[in-house]
Parts: structure tokens; C-alpha cells; sequence
């Protein structure tokens, strides 16, 4: 098969640790490589960078699942259905920070960066004027 590339994707960098305010950009469903335990994961972007968060299917996981719908803005009550389809285009703010991890292949202590906080854009702002710095502003 040949493949044509004319042109390369611009390829923005990994978030910076700290708040950033980002729009849902796209979702893509997947199982785990171990235990094929279903997920989604979203990417979160802005115009100075992304991240990708995995969102596990699980009962333990559940609670980060609620907490992401609430902070694009929906309502959670018990006996409905989420769709992920609906968080694409949410504008949020998230925060990122760094934790280790062992891999479980190597052994070895490794550090990742991952959304740790996730917030309805323009709450805990008491002027409403989040996003006014420059990179922190949707595409």
C-alpha cells in the first residue's frame, strides 16, 4: 500500500503542570492491554497544548467518570446513561499534575503527567475571567 503524506498535522506539545482551560476534542473508546477492561479516552486541547486521560468502565472508577460529566457542564442522577459522545466540544478547566508509577514490564519507577483536577469552566472564578492568558484560550 502506498500512502501519500502532504502534509504533516501540527503537533502540539504536552500540557504544562498547572490549570489550563481546554475543549474536548475527541474521544476513543478501547480496552485495556491486561485485563481488557473497556475504557475512553479523551483528549483535552487547547491552542498551547494537549493531554490524553483514560476513563476506565469500572464500579472503582465510576466517581472520576460522574466527576468529568459534571465538570462539562451535565447533570448525573442515578438509573440514567451517560453518552461520551456529548463531551465532545465541552470546554472545562483541568489541572495537571505528575505521579509515579511502576512499570510493570521494566519494574523501573517511572513519572506521568495526568489531569488530577477537573472544574466546570468559569467556577471558583468569582469575576468569571478564566482564560484571559495567553495559550489558555480553545484553539
Amino acid at each position: 500500500m502506498l500512502i501519500k503524506i502532504e502534509s504533516l498535522p501540527e503537533e502540539k506539545p504536552l500540557f504544562e503542570l498547572g490549570q489550563h482551560i481546554v475543549e474536548i476534542s475527541s474521544i476513543n473508546d478501547g480496552l485495556s492491554e491486561q485485563k481488557q477492561t473497556p475504557f475512553f479516552q479523551c483528549k483535552f486541547e487547547n491552542s498551547g497544548g494537549f493531554i490524553r486521560e483514560r476513563y476506565y468502565n469500572t464500579e472503582n472508577s465510576l466517581w472520576k467518570i460522574i466527576d468529568l460529566f459534571r465538570a462539562c457542564g451535565f447533570e448525573v442522577k442515578a438509573n440514567t446513561t451517560l453518552d461520551t459522545a456529548d463531551l465532545i466540544g465541552k470546554k472545562l478547566e483541568i489541572e495537571i499534575g505528575e505521579e509515579q508509577y511502576i512499570d510493570r514490564l521494566t519494574g523501573e519507577v517511572k513519572q506521568a503527567k495526568r489531569v488530577v483536577k477537573l472544574e466546570r469552566f468559569g467556577e471558583g472564578d468569582e469575576e468569571g475571567e478564566k482564560g484571559s492568558e495567553e495559550g489558555d484560550l480553545p484553539f
